[in-house]
C-alpha cells in the first residue's frame, strides 16, 4: 500500500528508484523483496524504537519536574534511586533499540537539570514525529484510494 501511494504521490521518483533497481538487473519482484523490509525496518526504528526511547525519557522527566515546572536534581537522585533498584546498573542493550538503559535514562534527567528546555525540545520533537506519521498514514489513504478508483 505505502509502495503504491508513493507512486501515485511522487510518480517521478518512485519512477527513478525502480530504473535505478531495475538497471542493476533487479525484476520488480526482487526490488519490492528489498524495498519492503527496508521499509518496515525504517519504520520499526523510528515509529517503534526512536519513538518509544522518547516516550520513556518524556515519563522520566514528568516524574523529576519541581512544582515550579523545572527538573528537580533531588527528584532526578530519587527516581535514580528508584530505578536502579528495580532495574540494576542499567548496562544492558539486550533490548536498547526499544528501550533506553537506565544509564540513558539517568543521563538525560541529568542533562536536563543542567539545561531546563531539554524536556521542550524532547515534546517538540515527539509532536512533530506524531504529525509526521499521521501526515504519512494519510498520504497513504489518499494514495490507495486513488490506485483503487
Amino acid at each position: 500500500a505505502a509502495w503504491l501511494a508513493m507512486g501515485h504521490a511522487f510518480p517521478a521518483a518512485t519512477s527513478q528508484l525502480t530504473s535505478s533497481l531495475a538497471s542493476l538487473g533487479l525484476s520488480p519482484a526482487a526490488q519490492m523483496s528489498i524495498l519492503l523490509p527496508a521499509g518496515l525496518a525504517a519504520y520499526a526504528w523510528l515509529v517503534v524504537g526512536r519513538y518509544s526511547h522518547w516516550l520513556e525519557h518524556d515519563a522520566d522527566l514528568a516524574t523529576s519536574i519541581s512544582p515550579e515546572g523545572v527538573v528537580d536534581l533531588a527528584g532526578t537522585d530519587d527516581f535514580e534511586l528508584a530505578l536502579r533498584k528495580v532495574a540494576g546498573r542499567g548496562e544492558s542493550r539486550w533490548s536498547a533499540w526499544l528501550h533506553p538503559t537506565v544509564n540513558d535514562r539517568v543521563r538525560l534527567l541529568r542533562a536536563a537539570t543542567r539545561d531546563p528546555r531539554l524536556a521542550a525540545r524532547l515534546r517538540w520533537r515527539m509532536r512533530l514525529v506524531a504529525w509526521l506519521i499521521v501526515a504519512l498514514y494519510g498520504l497513504l489513504a489518499v494514495g490507495v484510494l486513488a490506485v483503487s478508483a
